[in-house]
């Protein structure tokens, strides 16, 4: 059996159909003890990528607040970074938990009571991740409104923020009453707890192609008006390509996708949720990144009154190529403090 792959690979549907849960990942683990076959690990993964990508999420937010303090006082968008953080830090840590408690392992070399708990944190996980992705993209939502004053914009953004919510409010609820009892969540994979539960693999998908949705939509609602800005071409193609970095986000979103349909019909869970781990971390940090760019130019500026222009952070003295009355409101924003703000007035 240890030579025949064949042999092992049609014994298993045999054994899991007449053996419980735990007897046949028993099983399992003799078999591969006595073929001498290698222990696989990659719960390095797990955790580096935590590590790494909270730390460079944590160094942008730093910067941020640092540009803010440089230029002008925070803003909600700012505030609400804040509270995003407070996702992705746990959500971070848990990573490094689950590594340590056999995320990264084949399910049969993990101990039971440790299946248990890796499931329990993932719980955990799930809701810390779409309060994260919800409140980055409000963050930079907040962001918008802050910069532009043209009125559709600012009612779409605000339309946009409102959805983003409830899109987090409502999946959160779906995620925490997904059994009821709501432990069976982590305690029915051994199938001895009774519960009634909803198609998490449906949910998942659902939410990560609203969460793709949700994110181009962020991304490209400005760029309309970024365009129609009076300054040069290379200034213009400076502050899209920024804007557009935020792509990325939705690349790794689509990413992740792909790894949920692959985990739904898994039954090596500790293995196979490794991708979608890894990508569900990738994409929060990355998010956090791209949010903070484009406040973080001014920084490298030389101490000047603060202007909104220091919001979005636009390159230094836009070039008008058109009448100073010719359009857009947006202009006077970007570049010029006003009097008030100058004199320190609110």
């Amino acid at each position: 059996m240890c030579t025949d792959q064949q042999l092992g690979d049609s014994l298993e549907p045999c054994v899991s159909k007449t053996c419980a849960i735990k007897e046949a990942l028993s099983t399992k683990c003799i078999t591969e003890s006595i073929c001498n076959r290698p222990l696989r690990n990659r719960t390095n993964v797990v955790s580096i990528t935590a590590i790494v990508g909270v730390s460079l999420a944590l160094l942008a937010v730093m910067l941020r607040f640092l540009s803010r303090m440089k230029s002008r006082k925070p803003g909600m968008d700012d505030w609400t970074m804040i509270i995003a953080m407070g996702f992705v830090i746990p959500l971070s840590a848990m990573a490094i938990i689950l590594a340590n408690h056999g995320l990264g392992k084949d399910i049969w070399s993990v101990p039971f009571e440790n299946i248990t708990h890796v499931l329990y944190i993932f719980y955990f996980s799930e809701l810390l991740y779409l309060g994260s992705s919800t409140m980055i993209r409000v963050s930079i939502l907040c962001l918008y409104l802050r910069i532009f004053s043209q009125g559709l914009l600012r009612r779409i953004t605000h339309v946009a923020t409102v959805v983003n919510l409830l899109y987090g409010t409502d999946f959160i609820t779906a995620s925490i009453f997904q059994c009821i009892p709501v432990h069976a969540a982590w305690t029915r994979w051994d199938g001895t707890v009774p519960a009634k539960c909803i198609n998490a693999n449906a949910v998942g998908w659902t939410s990560a192609a609203i969460n793709i949705i949700l994110d181009a939509v962020t991304v490209i609602l400005p760029l309309p008006e970024l365009t129609r800005l009076v300054m040069s071409w290379e200034q213009k193609i400076h502050i899209l390509v920024m804007f557009s970095l935020g792509f990325l986000v939705t690349i790794v979103s689509t990413l992740r996708l792909t790894s949920l349909v692959k985990f739904a019909n898994t039954h090596n869970i500790t293995w196979d949720y490794v991708p979608v781990g890894h990508w569900s971390s990738i994409e929060v940090h990355v998010s956090v990144i791209c949010a903070c760019l484009p406040t973080l130019p001014s920084i490298f500026r030389r101490k000047a009154p603060a202007t909104r222009q220091d919001d979005l952070a636009l390159p230094p003295d836009p070039i008008p190529r058109k009448p100073k009355n010719s359009h857009s409101d947006v202009l006077p924003l970007l570049r010029q403090v006003t009097i008030d703000e100058h004199k320190g007035i609110d």
